[in-house]
């Protein structure tokens, strides 16, 4: 077992990842590849196959976080985040081709006195066992995973409370959502994330590289771009229901313009990558997004459209009539 970070004492949060390569139980090893180019270097994160190995961990971490596929949690997807030694813990099993299970580890780590002061557990119930090795995981999971990474950061970073939880009658509320079906938000609810903004901030900057759009949830938001003099210029104005942020459903596109918020904002933020696997897995869904999608870029076209000639009307010569000619 090797560190992925530099040596030294005293580092903060040990990340692990427990897996193997069958079906959903890879998804800790999905996590720890994600977060291995997002972590600081005062922490150590490792994928394994056995949590035995968390007694190989070196000493002096305040906190291991461990990522686990679960089974009995709930429906495929389910995020739980659990503090040792929570009585959950005791219910909830690991999809489990592990031997030991994660529960009688960590109890032998407190005998042994190799338990860091705090444990927190996140598990992603799986969709399938699965008995023979695959490549990735299932839909349902595979959307799971941003939702997780961005817990644990924020877990490393303090923020040791959960967000506000997103339901699926909340995302019914949002006009753009309206066409899809309870199952299909269902299945979006793992990628989403809902964030505020006080009047006056910046949800993002021309320019910037998202992983997520957004759809207006509350509040109002002025798209902006920047003008020949170097001012930020309004060009349209969003609000409940509308989409906002497309550019990362292209991949690595830069974002176009930039939104301010106008009142105090709260958005359903989705991870871009859970989205398209969602639009890949249920043509249905994706038809009904990306219909809906062309119809705000088509608005939005028409708002720079008309931007654009009352920023350049006295430059637009009338056409001649039949009488000037």
């Amino acid at each position: 077992m090797t560190a992925s970070t530099g040596g030294g004492d005293n580092k903060p949060t040990a990340v692990v990842g427990l897996g193997s390569p069958w079906g959903d139980d890879r998804v800790g090893w999905e996590v720890v590849a994600w977060l291995r180019d997002r972590l600081g270097a005062g922490e150590w994160v490792e994928a394994l196959a056995h949590p035995l190995h968390l007694l190989d961990i070196p000493p002096h971490y305040r906190q291991w976080i461990v990522v686990d596929a679960s089974r009995g949690a709930g429906p495929p997807g389910t995020i739980q985040r659990l503090i040792w030694p929570e009585t959950r813990l005791r219910t909830t099993r690991t999809v489990s081709s592990h031997g030991l299970d994660l529960v009688a580890v960590l109890e032998l780590a407190t005998q042994l006195g190799r338990r860091p002061p705090r444990v927190v557990i996140f598990t992603i119930e799986a969709a399938t066992a699965g008995r023979l090795p695959a490549a990735t995981v299932s839909a349902p999971v595979a959307t799971a995973i941003p939702t997780v990474v961005t817990l644990i950061l924020a877990e490393i970073a303090g923020e040791h409370t959960m967000p506000e939880p997103v339901t699926v009658e909340w995302l019914k509320s949002l006009a753009f959502l309206a066409a899809a079906t309870d199952a299909e938000l269902q299945a979006l609810l793992p990628s989403v994330r809902k964030d505020q903004y006080p009047a006056g901030t910046m949800l993002f900057r021309e320019g910037d590289q998202l992983d997520r759009v957004f759809i207006v949830a509350d509040g109002r938001v002025a798209l902006e771009v920047l003008g020949p003099d170097h001012r930020p210029r309004r060009f349209q104005t969003l609000s409940r229901g509308e989409l906002l942020g497309w550019s990362p459903l292209l991949g690595s596109a830069p974002m176009t313009a930039s939104a301010r918020a106008l009142t105090d904002v709260t958005v359903a933020a989705i991870d871009a990558r859970g989205l398209l696997a969602l639009c890949d897995n249920d043509p249905r869904f994706g038809y009904h997004f990306m219909k809906r999608t062309v119809a705000a870029l088509a608005a939005r076209l028409q708002a720079t459209r008309l931007q654009l000639l009352d920023v350049y009307r006295a430059e637009l010569a009338p056409l001649a009539t039949p009488e000037e000619e």
